[in-house]
Formats: structure tokens, sequence, C-alpha cells
């Protein structure tokens, strides 16, 4: 499973697909999707190179595959979908050397904005990216990559759709800071053990000396906020706080 991979080894991405299709002769205003039909094999072998180049997941050709983008009435978008995600797996059956390859959803935005900037609902945006993760999950993709959003709100339908926990941008920032603090701390206890049994020194005793020096210095930094406002006669408020 790639849940018990991520945070613990480095897995790469691929690289765009528009680009490369373009330079096989995708015309300006053709949809890339289609050509999941149309030139399969050209498909495979985009994947296989980057496979070949390290992948370890590489996204299926659904960046606009959504009923809101994605109009051709030759080709349904369930089928699009399902040819998409099987080329990658068989671009992988026969590229990957053995490597367990991730087969990703690719999801891009519907190509609308949502209210009040345009005239999409956050529920008619909701329901499209919800057609295309349960037509990618019947597929076989293994994830779900959602990229190239401006608008955080149809980000959030997409998470949502997605079957995910939305978090505000900034509870994420703080849950980020706090566990970079946990880890910086967590080196830095690491750090003074080994220098503590490098020089023969008692860590508890150590420990404790640099919790004392730390408080001092929190107490110093609340007292200088704390005069702020004598300097300037109280004639704005001043919010303090110790961290």
């Amino acid at each position: 499973m790639i849940r018990e991979r991520l945070g613990k080894e480095l897995l790469y991405f691929d690289g765009g697909m528009g680009t490369l299709l373009q330079a096989k002769g995708l015309q300006p205003g053709e949809l890339p999707e289609t050509w999941n039909v149309t030139h399969a094999d050209e498909i495979k072998n985009i994947h296989k190179q980057y496979i070949s180049a390290g992948s370890d997941i590489v996204l299926a050709n659904t960046f606009g595959a959504n009923a809101l983008k994605f109009h051709c009435d030759d080709f349904p978008l369930e089928e699009i979908i399902r040819l998409a995600i099987r080329h990658v797996k068989d671009a992988a059956e026969e590229a990957s050397g053995g490597r367990r390859i991730y087969t990703a959803l690719d999801v891009g935005p519907t190509g609308k904005l949502l209210k009040p900037m345009g005239d999409l609902d956050f529920e008619t945006a909701y329901e499209t990216f919800k057609e295309v993760m349960i037509l990618g999950e019947k597929a076989g993709a293994d994830l779900i990559h959602i990229e190239t959003m401006s608008d955080t709100y149809e980000l959030k339908a997409a998470v949502l759709a997605a079957g995910g926990g939305w978090i505000e941008p900034a509870e994420r920032l703080r849950m980020e800071q706090e566990e970079a603090e946990r880890m910086a701390e967590e080196a830095r206890i690491e750090e003074l053990k080994a220098y503590c049994k490098k020089k023969g020194l008692d860590f508890e005793m150590q420990e404790a000396g640099y919790q004392k020096k730390l408080a001092e210095k929190r107490t110093f930094f609340v007292f200088i906020l704390a005069q702020i406002p004598y300097l300037f006669q109280g004639t704005f408020p001043i919010l303090a706080y110790s961290v």
C-alpha cells in the first residue's frame, strides 16, 4: 500500500503529458484525453519512458476528464478514464522491471469559476469531481492526484469528493508549524544525548540547564513587549504573547 511508504521513502512522480503530446502532433483545441483512444500506443510509450526514468507514481492522461471540461460525443467519459488507467498499468507491466508502480488518477480544474467570481455552484463542482473519482476507482487507480487549482474553494470540492477531510489553509499551516517544531525538538534532544554520551555528561542536568535558560529568555521577551506601550504612551494596543 502506498500509504505505508508515504513519509518514509522518496517516491517520484512523472513529468508533463501535454507538452509531450504537442510534440507528437496534438493539435490546438484537440482534447488530449481523446488520445487514450486514438493514440493508445503513444500514451503508453510516454508512460513507459517515465517509468524507465525512475518514476514511482505515474499520472493517467485524465487531467481534463470531467463533465464540465471534456465535451466529446465520440468518446464517453467513462471509457476515457478506463483506458487512461489501463495504459499506465500496461506500461508498468512492460517497463517497471518488477518495481511497484502506482497509477494516479490525475484531476485538474473544471475550467470554470466558482461563485461568487463565476457561475459554478460548489455542489455542481463537487458532483463533477465525485463522478471522476468514482470512475477512477472503478478503473483501478491506486491514488488520486489533484493539481493546478488556483481556487481553494474548487480544491475543497475536489478533496471532499475524493473522500478526504478538508483542512482550512490557516489551520493546515498551524499544524505544519507544530509538526516542524516537534521534529526540531526531537532532533535537538537526540543531538544533546549524543553530545552528553561523548563528553561523559549527565543528560538530565544538561537538559534542565537548557530549559532554565529557555524559560529566562521567554520571560525577558514578554517583559520587553510589556514595556512597549509605555514607549508610545499607550496610544495604540499591543498584542504580546509568549511562544
